[in-house]
């Protein structure tokens, strides 16, 4: 792994080199307090994506996965709804090509806040009318994703201007990350993943989400703009070093892990890509997540106070 790291920092120096006149800063700024975006009501023009709830528990073939303990120590304890959701996320890894994997991304978005709504459902019954005056996160994220990747579709994204883009909306809204990681997964694994059982596609989707998050945890939420640099560099040296499928987002995850102790470097990688904050801001998702606080008055009387973490 030392030789990979080596290549990796040797290819994210050019690609940084490269790109340079792609690259800006601080005058984007001002793109933080976009104006708030129209949830989609109930993702009606996708309505043919309906079949993905007939299939089974997207969580079954997951409880073999625990072998993979090098996970561990990223993980938050999102528990039961984000491993739910990461399962759902995994099945569109399945696809054959750009257009079948983003039908796949949607319908998975979809059926993945499906699946996890039922749980908040069981806590809303107990906890009385309080909760369910709540918006679910993964809910609003969901409406924001589908928006997104919906303009991202019509106007012909490609694979990686549709990470790009995700990594931007990410660097606002932390709840976007596990869709950042499913699509930085495909980037690297492209229809690889197809031949790949169940349980090794969503630990593709958790590589990349560790490595996500190892940049997020060291130099803040903006850090995850690196991302979509770190994939192509890890592509490339995947690619050169023959590194089998299974393995290629191991790759991501360690070369994220050496950048994250770098601020220079993360500060260099994580500059906006002006084509990324084009499409959020278009896409009409660019409102970031909720800060400070919001209260709600509700019949009792009682009021209560939602702070955000």
């Amino acid at each position: 792994m030392a030789l990979y790291e080596e290549d990796m920092f040797d290819d994210l120096a050019y690609d940084e080199a490269e790109g340079a006149a792609d690259a800006f800063g601080d005058e984007f700024d001002e793109y933080e307090d976009f104006d708030q975006y129209d949830e989609m009501d109930a993702y009606d023009e996708f309505d043919e994506y309906d079949e993905l709830e007939a299939m089974g528990d997207f969580g079954d073939a997951a409880d073999a996965y625990d072998e993979f303990d090098e996970y561990d120590e990223f993980d938050e304890g999102g528990g039961y709804e984000e491993d739910m959701f990461d399962s759902a996320l995994a099945y569109a890894l399945a696809a054959e090509d750009e257009d079948e994997f983003f039908g796949k991304l949607f319908k998975a978005i979809k059926a993945g806040v499906k699946k996890v709504a039922p749980v908040i459902g069981k806590v809303a019954r107990v906890a009385g009318p309080i909760l369910s005056k709540i918006p679910h996160p993964y809910a609003q994220m969901g409406a924001k994703a589908a928006q997104l990747l919906g303009k991202l579709r019509m106007e012909g994204a490609s694979e990686e201007e549709a990470l790009e883009a995700f990594a931007e909306l990410a660097a606002r809204d932390p709840r976007a990350l596990p869709i950042v990681a499913t699509i930085g997964a495909r980037t690297m694994l492209k229809g690889r993943a197809k031949t790949m059982s169940p349980v090794a596609r969503k630990k593709a989707v958790r590589d990349v989400k560790a490595a996500a998050k190892t940049l997020v945890r060291a130099q803040g939420p903006k850090a995850v703009r690196a991302l979509p640099k770190i994939v192509r560099s890890s592509k490339k040296i995947a690619a050169r070093k023959g590194t089998p499928a299974p393995l290629r987002t191991k790759v991501v995850k360690a070369a994220a892990g050496k950048v994250a102790r770098s601020p220079a470097m993360t500060a260099k990688l994580a500059r906006p890509s002006r084509r990324a904050v084009v499409a959020v801001r278009k896409a009409g998702v660019a409102r970031p997540g909720m800060t400070g606080s919001r209260s709600f008055t509700i019949a009792g009387p009682a009021r209560i106070t939602i702070s955000a973490a």
